[in-house]
């Protein structure tokens, strides 16, 4: 697996004392991992309805899970991998957020619905760090609840995968 499961169960309130952690963290590491691990861990907390989160590299067109909160995320971003289809490999081609549940990834993408059934993920959101641009990584947002993300409004998950991106610029991410 990429890195260590991080699970917070925060509040926002105390999820807002992490960020002054996190940008310690970020003016002190030596690399990208533990600023990855812990801003996912703040995104599951600051995002409505999400229970995991990853982020997946597009390594010379290969993909590779950075980093995740949960060992379930892992596996569903590596089916995706394997199938060569799924929602995240569409935000990192497309350059768009990706939004589904399991009945549309049934339908769009029945290689991997399988495997996402299986790690009962139901609720699906992938944007790429780069947005607007097919780009080298995505953030990717699971529920175990179909429309559980539904609400989450577009400019949030632009702001969370912005946030994300920039405070990995500095490491090089990925490298």
């Amino acid at each position: 697996m990429a890195g260590p499961v991080v699970r917070t169960g925060r509040s926002a309130t105390a999820a807002t004392a992490e960020v002054a952690r996190l940008l310690r963290m970020m003016s002190t590491a030596r690399t990208w991992t533990p600023v990855l691990h812990w801003g996912l861990a703040l995104v599951v907390d600051a995002v409505p309805g999400a229970e995991m989160a990853s982020v997946v590299v597009s390594d010379r067109g290969r993909l590779r899970p950075a980093g995740c909160t949960d060992e379930r995320a892992w596996r569903v971003d590596l089916a995706q991998r394997q199938a060569g289809d799924g929602p995240c490999v569409q935000a990192l081609h497309a350059g768009t957020t990706v939004r589904a549940d399991l009945t549309e990834v049934r339908v769009h993408w029945p290689a991997f619905a399988r495997s996402a059934r299986e790690q009962h993920v139901h609720g699906f959101i992938s944007a790429p760090l780069a947005r607007g641009d097919p780009g080298p990584a995505a953030l990717n947002l699971y529920s175990g609840r179909s429309h559980a993300l539904d609400a989450v409004e577009q400019p949030r998950i632009d702001r969370v995968a912005h946030l994300i991106s920039m405070s990995l610029r500095g490491f090089g991410f990925p490298d």
